[in-house]
């Protein structure tokens, strides 16, 4: 089952080896929600970040979006450092799924992450 809405990203170590994917659901407003998931052994490497900016800017160089959002949960700080350092800026709390969230937003603005 292939669902046109979702994209998904490999995230892979300097060796090129698999350690976590990227995943984004597409909404037809123009925004798109981001997860992602690194396995335990690599947190805290600056995977995240990199993998994060990278995956964003991909996304808008080909698909139209104005703006990323993710749910990260409050109480993981390397998460939250990760998208604040990829651009994300926190836009408030939310209860997701019984957990709170922070609700951190990238705007598409700039002429590069633009599709």
């Amino acid at each position: 089952f292939r669902d046109p809405n979702c994209i998904m990203y490999v995230v892979l170590n300097a060796r090129e080896e698999p350690i976590g994917q990227i995943r984004f659901e597409v909404a037809p407003d123009g925004s798109a929600e981001v997860n992602i998931s690194l396995v335990k052994e690599q947190r805290g490497r600056g995977y995240g970040r990199v993998a994060i900016q990278r995956a964003c800017a991909d996304l808008t160089r080909n698909v139209s979006v104005s703006r990323i959002v993710a749910h990260v949960k409050a109480e993981n700080l390397a998460s939250v450092r990760a998208f604040d350092k990829a651009g994300f800026v926190e836009q408030g709390k939310e209860v997701i799924k019984g957990c709170q969230a922070l609700r951190m937003t990238l705007t598409v603005t700039s002429p590069e992450l633009r599709s």
